[in-house]
């Protein structure tokens, strides 16, 4: 909402993010708002630490107030965290292509100009 305040129409976006949250319905009016009077390009950066839950274990976790075990060695627990990835990375890609936004993908290891000169080409020559 901000960013719609603040771009003015014509401006090239590019918005970075792991876009977390960005699948709900405000998100989705947002970035649809903002896409029609702006040309934006969407930067998904992930970390792959992030990718996959932590080899087989029992791990402490906590959220600051309370403290839980995660056992990562469960095989449902697994699939489903795998499942709801590969859900979520799903709808933000038809979201944006429906938007006609570019969804470039991003991680932690890949410098940025290298992704964004693959993209756009080097016009550096």
């Amino acid at each position: 909402a901000n960013l719609r305040r603040i771009a003015r129409p014509g401006s090239s976006l590019f918005l970075v993010s792991d876009f977390r949250g960005a699948w709900e319905e405000t998100a989705r009016e947002q970035l649809f708002e903002l896409g029609k009077h702006t040309e934006i390009t969407a930067i998904a950066c992930s970390d792959p630490l992030e990718a996959d839950l932590p080899r087989a274990g029992s791990y402490a976790v906590t959220d600051g107030v309370s403290r839980s075990e995660l056992d990562t060695g469960d095989a449902a627990l697994r699939r489903r965290f795998a499942e709801q990835r590969e859900r979520r990375q799903a709808t933000i890609a038809a979201d944006f292509l429906k938007l006609g936004i570019p969804l470039l993908r991003a991680d932690t290891g890949t410098a940025p100009f290298s992704l964004l000169s693959r993209y756009y080409g080097d016009q550096r020559r």
